[in-house]
């Protein structure tokens, strides 16, 4: 039997590839479109905005923090003993109404956690962190370091 088409202009050959391009050229497409974002266009009227009326807001001033963690501090006795240094790094929330809550502390040892502990625990009310007006809760961290000498 005689073919009677060019095996070169045979389309079925290589119809897997070009389903494959399509598919991929379609899926571009469809995640183009998913991912295609517009804007509202408005014209900011620049003299409307007064920027003077913003609130500097007021950085806490962490020395009388210092001065209360040197007044009741007191090295424990063990960790004297057994000649514990170091620095433990203490993180806490200073809540809406100025209380302190979530005291976490990390350190080379437990007893000075402990002593950490004990100082951050009898800071006494706090003034709250302000944020456009309103109180708000802050994270604050101090790190203590223990040092024998």
């Amino acid at each position: 039997m005689k073919l009677k088409k060019n095996p070169n202009a045979d389309l079925r050959k290589n119809s897997s590839l070009y389903f494959v391009i399509g598919l991929c050229l379609m899926l571009f497409i469809t995640w183009r479109a998913i991912e295609w974002k517009s804007y509202e266009k408005t014209n900011f009227d620049y003299q409307a905005l007064d920027v003077n009326t913003e609130e500097d807001d007021d950085i806490p001033i962490t020395e009388q923090i210092n001065k209360h963690v040197k007044k009741h501090f007191r090295y424990p006795e063990i960790a004297q003993e057994m000649g514990i240094q170091g620095r433990v790094l203490t993180t806490f929330i200073i809540d809406k109404d100025g209380t302190i809550n979530n005291i976490q502390m990390r350190g080379p040892d437990k007893n000075l956690e402990v002593e950490v502990k004990r100082i951050i625990s009898l800071l006494p009310q706090m003034i709250p962190g302000k944020q456009r007006g309103r109180p708000v809760r802050v994270p604050f961290s101090i790190p203590i370091t223990f040092r024998l000498q």
